[in-house]
């Protein structure tokens, strides 16, 4: 463990980007990966506004949408999390799992579901919170929402 540990520590007593750099042109890495490494050498200096979508991008659920829509909205999307959403007051309720969704049909009918029942806490975070702060605290499992005087 003591070896690994001082091997890390030369690595970085040179600069990460200048070292990833290095290890490119060495080929002990590829384009894409290097690419990727300097993206998360950057995370440290990003805010959360930096990669929020804007409001008509995100996939949302209304709580009136019937079980058939919501149900077709995950499978063709993909995505595994969707803000619940209340239109007429344009306020955010929770966020779906589509795992948790998927789960409850597989034991009932899926016209049975509670969404609120089963949607979890939304998790208020500025938007001029730095990126690495917000995974120190662990709320990189959570979509991010920035939300304005109560609305999204």
């Amino acid at each position: 463990m003591r070896m690994i540990m001082q091997r890390l520590k030369s690595l970085l007593k040179k600069s990460p980007t200048k070292q990833i750099t290095t290890w490119q042109k060495k080929e002990l890495i590829t384009q894409e990966t290097a690419t990727m490494l300097h993206g998360v050498m950057n995370v440290g200096h990003m805010q959360v506004r930096d990669i929020m979508i804007t409001k008509s991008q995100m996939c949302t659920i209304a709580i009136d949408t019937p079980a058939d829509d919501y149900l077709s909205m995950i499978v063709e999307t993909g995505h595994s999390r969707f803000p619940l959403i209340d239109t007429q007051n344009d306020k955010a309720l929770g966020i779906i799992m589509a795992k948790d969704v998927l789960k409850h049909t597989l034991t009932k009918d899926i016209e049975t579901l509670d969404l609120m029942e089963v949607s979890r806490p939304v998790k208020v975070i500025p938007e001029s919170k730095k990126l690495n702060l917000c995974w120190q605290e662990r709320m990189s499992c959570f979509p991010m929402y920035h939300m304005s005087f109560g609305h999204l």
